[in-house]
């Protein structure tokens, strides 16, 4: 009777011990899962404020283009009436004389070229991986 009475006594503390507490499991699978979609929730504004942030770049890029072309060109006219205009006198040596001209050519290409990698720049602009997938779908 007493061997009975503690494999009973054995069991019940057994099945107390080792329950399977279903309310807890899913009590913390449905908190999981919250926590799970608030991550993805964050993670996607994070990738909207790096395009954000690209977008803002690549602008402020374009602008400073904008403006170096506006430059260049300034430079590119002073550069034309210098090679024009700009005459050293008749008792300057003739390597004084190369030297400068040599310079003006120089400074005309670089400029130009220049010039013309803005004007290049300007016209067609980034395409961001969000705006080939808008397109695409």
């Amino acid at each position: 009777m007493v061997l009975v009475a503690g494999a009973a006594v054995a069991a019940v503390t057994g099945m107390k011990v080792f329950d399977y507490n279903r309310d807890n499991f899913m009590e913390d699978r449905e908190q999981r899962l919250k926590m799970e979609l608030a991550q993805r929730k964050f993670r996607i504004t994070q990738g909207k404020l790096w395009r954000e942030d690209v977008r803002g770049i690549v602008s402020l890029t374009e602008k400073k283009m904008s403006i170096l072309l506006l430059v260049d060109v300034l430079l590119l006219s002073f550069t034309v009436n210098l090679w024009t205009e700009g005459r050293l006198a008749e008792t300057t040596p003739a390597w004084l004389t190369m030297g400068m001209q040599i310079a003006i050519v120089i400074a005309f290409f670089f400029l130009g070229a220049g010039s013309l990698a803005g004007d290049a720049r300007r016209g067609g602009g980034p395409e961001l991986p969000d705006q080939i997938a808008d397109t695409a779908g």
